[in-house]
């Protein structure tokens, strides 16, 4: 899981380095799901959208963690 909603500042670099790690962890046979993607993010790397493909995006982490059959509940 890769939460980037904390994240306010993107350059081209960085959402590079984010790309890498997506793929590297996709060869070793990690299944990244990456959560919080602002679209402003996906505009400052051109090709985010198509270097993510097939990777689950969610927009944030506990509508990920839903998706994936957690569930919440308050004490």
């Amino acid at each position: 899981m890769i939460d980037v909603s904390g994240v306010s500042q993107i350059n081209s670099q960085v959402g590079e380095y984010l790309l890498k790690l997506v793929k590297v962890l996709g060869l070793i046979g990690v299944q990244p799901v990456v959560t919080g993607i602002q679209p402003y993010m996906a505009l400052k790397v051109p090709h985010f959208a198509e270097a993510l493909k097939g990777t689950m995006i969610e927009t944030n982490l506990e509508t990920a963690l839903k998706r994936l059959g957690f569930s919440f509940e308050r004490n």
